[in-house]
């Protein structure tokens, strides 16, 4: 009586491998792709708040706030973490740009943000960062300009790295 050999053969063992592979090929490029937009969010929530703190600043002062500085002072990928460093509210409030329009972020990021204030008229709010570390810089603006009705108006350009 002969026994049954049980097992895979080596043609069944490349097959399994090559559907592996062609599935990670497809997978690692489109998971890669979902994380830098997953990341790039951060700078929309985040300017679309300054944004809104500046129109009722504007209005409630007839004025935007002056400039500010470029905040977190230290970039994303800069860190060991890979996010910029959690600085404290107290930090932001100092600023002159961001203290009066009351913005500051609670955790670290990928993004570090400037305010610059054009007087009664107009301002601009960036963020800048590289979420990635391949040296090449995404950024947003929103500019901001008063009609001649006093309706604040914005304009969004961006060049975000999430491609």
């Amino acid at each position: 009586m002969r026994t049954r050999q049980c097992g895979f053969t080596l043609v069944e063992l490349m097959i399994t491998v090559a559907i592996i592979g062609i599935l990670a090929a497809i997978a690692i490029p489109a998971f890669m792709q979902y994380m830098r937009k997953s990341k790039s969010t951060e700078i929309e929530l985040s300017l679309d708040t300054i944004v809104k703190k500046a129109r009722v600043f504007r209005l409630e002062k007839g004025t935007f706030p002056p400039s500010g500085g470029f905040l977190p002072n230290v970039a994303s990928c800069g860190t060991a973490t890979g996010k910029t460093p959690v600085m404290a509210p107290s930090v932001w409030a100092a600023d002159p740009g961001f203290g009066p329009l009351g913005f500051h972020l609670d955790e670290g990021g990928y993004y570090q943000y400037i305010w610059l204030g054009g007087g009664n008229n107009f301002a601009f709010a960036y963020g800048l960062g590289d979420i990635d570390c391949d040296g090449l810089l995404g950024f947003l603006y929103r500019a901001l300009q008063v009609d001649a009705d006093g309706n604040i108006t914005t304009t969004r350009f961006d060049f975000l790295d999430n491609d």
